[in-house]
């Protein structure tokens, strides 16, 4: 149940739809059919529209504003929806799914922007620059920074199969992806193409210096299986200067230089 901001109307979860109920008129105004048993409503901040949640994880957004109630379905959660939160300014929502995941969305589009598995939504602070959550080991707070540019970017089969580590240098032109023998740079703006910078070398990390001037690499860290307590190889790691060259839009590598 949730109750329209400014106005009298109550939206009231009732199996696989939301009854409308106006308070002051102490009558029904209208019944939104849903797909699935509906787990969540939650208003705009307009109070002229409402998104509801179902089960299977679909979302359906509503605008009943007008003389007909019409609706958009968002989809992504793959198990029941449990959080739907709105910010202060309308145009994000943050929602919550036992599929273990959180999801930002751009409210006018309907479009995805960001999945998150560290916690659930609690709601966002009232300057919105701040996201509440919850998790099994305690509470904290996510920091949001609005963009007027989201999207996704697909690496490279091999890429995505074997990081493990990615970090994007400072001017967000470069993503720096650790796999377990290479590092890989690759150009945001064509993700298609990766660039090896270091090749058939065991790694644990890699990673931009603040200014984006250099990249810093780390060797895996291994333990012996051999009689008595476990050894620890010691890790070294190697710095590399980071370069643009004339008609190029890769980083070129110089070095490696010893860390300071």
């Amino acid at each position: 149940m949730a109750f329209q901001p400014g106005g009298s109307l109550v939206a009231i979860a009732t199996n696989t739809a939301v009854l409308l109920w106006d308070r002051a008129a102490g009558e029904s105004r209208s019944l939104l059919e849903h797909t699935n048993l509906v787990t969540k409503v939650a208003w705009h901040p307009d109070g002229r529209r409402l998104i509801t949640a179902a089960r299977n994880g679909e979302l359906r957004f509503w605008d009943v504003g007008g003389p007909t109630n019409r609706s958009s379905a968002w989809r992504g959660h793959s198990a029941e929806v449990t959080d739907l939160h709105f910010s202060h300014r309308g145009d994000l929502l943050a929602t919550g799914s036992t599929d273990g995941s959180t999801r930002f969305w751009e409210v006018e589009t309907g479009r995805a922007l960001l999945l998150i598995r560290q916690g659930m939504p609690a709601g966002f602070s009232g300057d919105d620059k701040r996201v509440a959550f919850r998790h099994p080991l305690g509470i904290g707070m996510w920091q949001t920074e609005s963009s007027p540019i989201y999207r996704a970017v697909a690496f490279p089969g091999p890429l995505a199969k074997s990081s493990m580590a990615l970090d994007v240098d400072p001017a967000g032109r470069f993503a720096l992806v650790c796999g377990w023998r290479q590092i890989y740079c690759v150009a945001l703006e064509t993700p298609g193409r990766a660039r090896i910078l270091l090749p058939d070398q065991p790694l644990y990390s890699a990673l931009f210096s603040s200014d984006g001037s250099s990249l810093h690499n780390s060797e895996a860290i291994s333990y012996s299986a051999s009689v008595g307590a476990p050894k620890l190889k010691p890790f070294s790691a190697a710095c590399w200067t980071a370069a643009t060259t004339s008609g190029c839009a890769w980083p070129s590598t110089i070095g490696p230089q010893e860390p300071t």
